[in-house]
């Protein structure tokens, strides 16, 4: 399991039509194709220190989870080539419509496959850089989103 997270969302209405998406790049090569797996988000008011939680708070925090897309049939990945999740923008409207949601709050990302939908054999998961590893190629998360209000004119 991954858990991505984001600190200081400042998200208020996303923009229709516009992808929003996650970017990795890979530490190494992944050459199995039969690989499926979920992402799904929180709001996080709880933000993680900077080492590794123990896997136990990473099982409570995915239980909390509010949306999910699945990831299927993951490419192939090479080691520093870079590669997109799915379409999150689902996710992401899950997240800002909940009614305790402000703008500049914290979000995480769990990328797994919870259900053991893939076959596990060597070379199978995907690897990315971490932000504690490589900042420079660390996940980004790409939004495009309105970030004022609309004032309706009558």
């Amino acid at each position: 399991m991954l858990r991505l997270y984001f600190p200081w969302l400042t998200l208020t209405t996303l923009r229709r039509g516009n992808p929003a998406f996650i970017k990795f790049t890979a530490t190494s090569d992944r050459i199995k194709v039969q690989v499926r797996s979920y992402i799904a988000v929180q709001a996080d008011h709880n933000p993680p220190s900077w080492h590794c939680e123990p896997e136990a708070n990473f099982f409570t925090r995915r239980a909390n989870c509010i949306a999910s897309t699945a990831w299927d049939e993951i490419e192939k990945w090479y080691e520093d080539q870079v590669y997109y999740s799915p379409d999150i923008k689902a996710l992401l409207q899950a997240l800002i419509n909940q009614p305790t949601w402000q703008p500049y709050q914290n979000a995480s990302f769990f990328w797994e496959d919870c259900a053991q939908r893939s076959d596990w054999k060597p070379l199978n998961e995907r690897i990315a850089y971490s932000f504690y590893r490589v900042p420079l190629k660390a996940p980004e998360l790409s939004v495009h989103y309105n970030h004022w209000k609309v004032k309706e004119v009558t």
